[in-house]
Protein backbone atom coordinates (compact mmCIF):
# COMPACT_ATOMS: atom_id res chain seq x y z
CA UNK A 1 0.00 0.00 0.00
CA UNK A 2 1.45 3.37 -1.01
CA UNK A 3 1.59 6.43 1.23
CA UNK A 4 -1.08 8.18 -0.83
CA UNK A 5 -3.41 5.21 -0.27
CA UNK A 6 -3.21 5.44 3.55
CA UNK A 7 -3.80 9.21 3.61
CA UNK A 8 -7.56 8.93 3.73
CA UNK A 9 -9.47 12.21 3.68
CA UNK A 10 -10.88 11.59 7.17
CA UNK A 11 -7.38 11.20 8.63
CA UNK A 12 -6.01 14.59 7.55
CA UNK A 13 -7.85 17.90 7.96
CA UNK A 14 -8.27 19.64 4.59
CA UNK A 15 -7.89 23.38 4.04
CA UNK A 16 -7.28 25.86 1.28
CA UNK A 17 -4.22 28.10 1.57
CA UNK A 18 -6.61 31.02 1.99
CA UNK A 19 -8.22 29.25 4.98
CA UNK A 20 -4.79 28.59 6.53
CA UNK A 21 -3.87 32.26 6.19
CA UNK A 22 -7.23 33.17 7.72
CA UNK A 23 -6.52 30.88 10.67
CA UNK A 24 -2.89 31.88 11.27
CA UNK A 25 -2.71 35.62 10.56
CA UNK A 26 -4.88 36.44 13.63
CA UNK A 27 -2.53 34.37 15.84
CA UNK A 28 0.48 36.62 15.18
CA UNK A 29 1.35 38.59 18.31
CA UNK A 30 -0.88 36.50 20.57
CA UNK A 31 0.48 34.31 23.35
CA UNK A 32 0.02 30.56 23.27
CA UNK A 33 -2.21 30.92 26.35
CA UNK A 34 -4.48 33.38 24.51
CA UNK A 35 -4.77 30.90 21.64
CA UNK A 36 -5.40 27.86 23.85
CA UNK A 37 -9.19 27.70 23.55
CA UNK A 38 -9.16 23.92 24.08
CA UNK A 39 -7.21 24.09 27.36
CA UNK A 40 -4.21 22.13 26.13
CA UNK A 41 -2.09 23.72 28.86
CA UNK A 42 -4.20 21.93 31.51
CA UNK A 43 -2.05 18.82 31.05
CA UNK A 44 1.01 20.75 32.26
CA UNK A 45 -0.43 20.80 35.80
CA UNK A 46 0.04 17.04 36.23
CA UNK A 47 2.97 16.78 33.81
CA UNK A 48 5.11 19.96 34.06
CA UNK A 49 7.81 18.55 31.77
CA UNK A 50 5.50 17.49 28.91
CA UNK A 51 7.20 18.15 25.58
CA UNK A 52 5.75 19.65 22.44
CA UNK A 53 3.21 21.84 24.24
CA UNK A 54 3.52 24.72 21.73
CA UNK A 55 2.84 22.37 18.81
CA UNK A 56 -0.08 20.83 20.68
CA UNK A 57 -1.65 24.27 21.18
CA UNK A 58 -1.28 25.13 17.49
CA UNK A 59 -2.66 21.74 16.38
CA UNK A 60 -5.48 21.35 18.90
CA UNK A 61 -6.54 24.92 19.71
CA UNK A 62 -5.66 26.85 16.55
CA UNK A 63 -6.37 24.22 13.88
CA UNK A 64 -8.75 22.25 16.10
CA UNK A 65 -7.67 18.69 15.37
CA UNK A 66 -6.63 15.96 17.77
CA UNK A 67 -2.97 15.14 18.22
CA UNK A 68 -1.75 11.92 16.66
CA UNK A 69 1.56 10.16 16.29
CA UNK A 70 0.92 8.75 12.83
CA UNK A 71 3.79 8.99 10.37
CA UNK A 72 1.75 10.94 7.85
CA UNK A 73 1.55 14.71 7.25
CA UNK A 74 -0.71 16.71 9.56
CA UNK A 75 -2.72 18.74 7.04
CA UNK A 76 -3.85 18.82 3.45
CA UNK A 77 -3.67 22.28 1.90
CA UNK A 78 -5.02 22.77 -1.63
CA UNK A 79 -4.87 18.98 -2.18
CA UNK A 80 -1.21 18.77 -1.11
CA UNK A 81 -0.16 17.01 2.09
CA UNK A 82 1.63 19.39 4.46
CA UNK A 83 3.55 18.70 7.66
CA UNK A 84 2.89 21.23 10.46
CA UNK A 85 5.87 22.18 12.63
CA UNK A 86 5.81 24.65 15.50
CA UNK A 87 9.25 26.08 16.19
CA UNK A 88 10.60 28.25 19.00
CA UNK A 89 12.84 31.05 17.77
CA UNK A 90 15.15 33.47 19.58
CA UNK A 91 16.64 36.77 18.54
CA UNK A 92 20.42 36.49 18.19
CA UNK A 93 20.94 40.14 17.36
CA UNK A 94 18.71 42.95 16.17
CA UNK A 95 16.47 41.44 13.49
CA UNK A 96 18.43 38.16 13.24
CA UNK A 97 16.42 35.18 14.45
CA UNK A 98 17.39 31.51 14.80
CA UNK A 99 15.67 28.28 15.82
CA UNK A 100 16.01 27.49 19.53
CA UNK A 101 16.68 23.84 18.70
CA UNK A 102 16.76 21.49 15.70
CA UNK A 103 13.45 20.47 14.18
CA UNK A 104 12.54 16.79 13.93
CA UNK A 105 10.47 15.85 10.87
CA UNK A 106 9.54 12.26 11.69
CA UNK A 107 10.57 9.29 13.81
CA UNK A 108 12.65 6.63 12.10
CA UNK A 109 11.59 3.02 12.45
CA UNK A 110 14.42 0.73 11.35
CA UNK A 111 12.22 -2.12 10.07
CA UNK A 112 10.08 0.38 8.14
CA UNK A 113 12.83 2.54 6.64
CA UNK A 114 14.66 -0.54 5.36
CA UNK A 115 11.64 -1.37 3.19
CA UNK A 116 11.33 2.14 1.73
CA UNK A 117 12.97 3.94 -1.14
CA UNK A 118 13.59 7.64 -0.74
CA UNK A 119 10.60 8.55 -2.92
CA UNK A 120 8.25 6.22 -1.01
CA UNK A 121 9.61 7.04 2.46
CA UNK A 122 7.53 8.61 5.17
CA UNK A 123 10.37 11.07 5.71
CA UNK A 124 10.22 12.35 2.12
CA UNK A 125 6.44 12.47 2.16
CA UNK A 126 6.44 14.60 5.32
CA UNK A 127 9.34 16.88 4.34
CA UNK A 128 8.23 17.92 0.84
CA UNK A 129 5.90 20.63 2.13
CA UNK A 130 6.09 22.03 5.66
CA UNK A 131 4.07 24.74 7.33
CA UNK A 132 6.29 26.31 10.00
CA UNK A 133 4.65 28.28 12.79
CA UNK A 134 7.18 30.33 14.77
CA UNK A 135 6.80 31.44 18.37
CA UNK A 136 9.18 33.67 20.33
CA UNK A 137 10.95 31.54 22.95
CA UNK A 138 11.33 34.48 25.30
CA UNK A 139 13.71 32.94 27.83
CA UNK A 140 17.45 32.45 28.00
CA UNK A 141 16.90 29.37 30.15
CA UNK A 142 14.85 26.21 29.70
CA UNK A 143 11.32 26.64 31.03
CA UNK A 144 8.77 24.05 32.09
CA UNK A 145 5.81 23.45 29.79
CA UNK A 146 3.48 25.86 31.62
CA UNK A 147 6.01 28.64 31.01
CA UNK A 148 5.25 28.48 27.28
CA UNK A 149 1.93 30.25 27.95
CA UNK A 150 3.63 33.64 27.66
CA UNK A 151 5.38 32.94 24.34
CA UNK A 152 3.92 34.83 21.37
CA UNK A 153 3.41 33.54 17.86
CA UNK A 154 5.72 35.57 15.61
CA UNK A 155 4.91 34.34 12.11
CA UNK A 156 4.43 31.35 9.84
CA UNK A 157 5.95 30.14 6.59
CA UNK A 158 5.04 27.61 3.91
CA UNK A 159 8.16 25.68 2.82
CA UNK A 160 8.23 23.71 -0.44
CA UNK A 161 11.24 21.46 -0.94
CA UNK A 162 13.52 22.58 -3.76
CA UNK A 163 15.31 20.20 -6.13
CA UNK A 164 18.60 21.02 -4.35
CA UNK A 165 17.06 20.25 -0.94
CA UNK A 166 15.72 16.97 -2.30
CA UNK A 167 19.22 15.91 -3.42
CA UNK A 168 20.63 16.72 0.03
CA UNK A 169 17.79 14.89 1.83
CA UNK A 170 18.21 11.84 -0.37
CA UNK A 171 21.95 11.77 0.36
CA UNK A 172 21.32 11.84 4.12
CA UNK A 173 18.75 9.06 3.90
CA UNK A 174 21.23 6.90 1.96
CA UNK A 175 23.86 7.57 4.66
CA UNK A 176 21.33 6.60 7.32
CA UNK A 177 20.54 3.32 5.52
CA UNK A 178 24.27 2.53 5.24
CA UNK A 179 24.65 3.26 8.97
CA UNK A 180 21.73 0.93 9.82
CA UNK A 181 23.14 -1.87 7.62
CA UNK A 182 26.55 -1.44 9.28
CA UNK A 183 24.99 -1.81 12.75
CA UNK A 184 23.08 -4.91 11.67
CA UNK A 185 26.21 -6.51 10.20
CA UNK A 186 28.16 -5.82 13.41
CA UNK A 187 25.30 -7.23 15.49
CA UNK A 188 25.19 -10.39 13.36
CA UNK A 189 28.97 -10.80 13.59
CA UNK A 190 28.86 -10.36 17.37
CA UNK A 191 26.06 -12.93 17.62
CA UNK A 192 28.03 -15.40 15.47
CA UNK A 193 31.10 -14.92 17.67
CA UNK A 194 29.06 -15.59 20.82
CA UNK A 195 27.57 -18.74 19.26
CA UNK A 196 31.08 -19.89 18.28
CA UNK A 197 32.38 -19.26 21.82
CA UNK A 198 29.51 -21.22 23.33
CA UNK A 199 30.33 -24.24 21.16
Amino acid sequence: MGIREINLQEEIPHYTKEQVYGILIPTIGKTLEELDINRVFDKTVMNPKVTGIAGDVIEQSVFGYKANNKQIPDLNVDNEDVELKTIGIQEKSRGLWYAKEPCSITAVSIPTIEQETFETSKFWHKSQRILFVYYHYLSKMTVKAAGYKDFQVKNFYFYNCTDDDKVISKKYMILLLIFIKDIQIKKAEKKNILIFLQL
